[in-house]
């Protein structure tokens, strides 16, 4: 590989990475929801303490999102509230992100499209202007 592509490479798996792109977005954004959504709200309740907030006994506003998540994806609105009220928000901004980046790709998409069925009109009436031999 050249040193061009690899710093090629690498700088699209920063944008990946850094939630850059469109397509980074949504795919973080659907498989967080995948991975809720498999494992049991049991096995998040149950398992280790990861916040590093809740480790050192300093209240945060964050710790509780991924169980109200759980929760609210399985229909149970009252307790995603009860787990962290700030779920509804967190839930709307990312939606709102998600919807933008949708719009953005399909609006990208279809420009393409667009160019590209211009540019195939454009090779066929430049074909059927030649002479014919």
């Amino acid at each position: 590989m050249t040193q061009k592509a690899e710093r090629s490479s690498a700088n699209k798996l920063a944008e990946f990475a850094g939630l850059q792109t469109p397509v980074a977005r949504l795919t973080a954004f659907g498989a967080i929801t995948g991975v809720v959504l498999v494992v049991p709200y049991e096995r998040l309740e149950a398992g280790p303490e990861l916040s590093l907030w809740a480790r050192l006994g300093v209240p945060a506003w964050s710790i509780g999102l991924t169980r109200a998540y759980s929760k609210l994806l399985s229909g149970n609105v009252r307790g995603a509230f009860e787990q962290n009220p700030l779920i509804f928000p967190v839930v709307a901004v990312v939606g709102a992100i998600a919807a933008a980046d949708v719009r953005a790709l399909a609006t990208k998409y279809r420009d393409s499209r667009r160019r590209a069925s211009s540019h195939a009109q454009a090779l066929n009436s430049a074909g059927s202007n030649q002479p014919e031999s």
